[in-house]
């Protein structure tokens, strides 16, 4: 679980929650086993990875694929994803403008922007 605030958000396993803590009750606990990919929805499972400005950042699991995915937890809907390929991503950092993903055998850098308000990313040429 991430807290921001008062708030503590998880997407994980198929379940979305958000439990208030000052108040001391769940305020959302829903199925989210659904994931939308070239038009098409798919059964997925969720691995939450970090919480930064409202987004969301999760590893989603697709018939054995896997994407970095951004939920924003206002709307509730994915704003942003990237096909990773056979590996869970193991983390996410945010250092500045940039974005880093670590996978099993792969390290992916982004360069964040923002597009009608809403944080997404583009992968860079910087290399580690």
């Amino acid at each position: 679980m991430f807290i921001k605030g008062t708030l503590g958000y998880s997407l994980f396993g198929s379940y979305y929650t958000v439990f208030d803590f000052e108040a001391g009750c769940m305020l959302c606990e829903e199925r989210r086993d659904n994931f939308v990919y070239e038009g098409k929805e798919y059964s997925a499972e969720y691995t939450s990875l970090l919480l930064h400005e409202g987004i969301f950042y999760v590893s989603v699991r697709v018939s054995g694929i896997f994407f970095l995915a951004a939920f924003d937890v206002q709307t509730e809907e994915f704003v942003w994803h990237d096909l990773w390929g056979g590996w869970d991503i193991e983390s996410v950092h945010i250092f500045g403008g940039r974005m880093i993903a670590h996978s099993y055998d792969e390290v992916r850098i982004y360069q964040r922007v923002y597009s009608c308000g809403v944080p997404r990313a583009e992968e860079c040429e910087d290399r580690i």
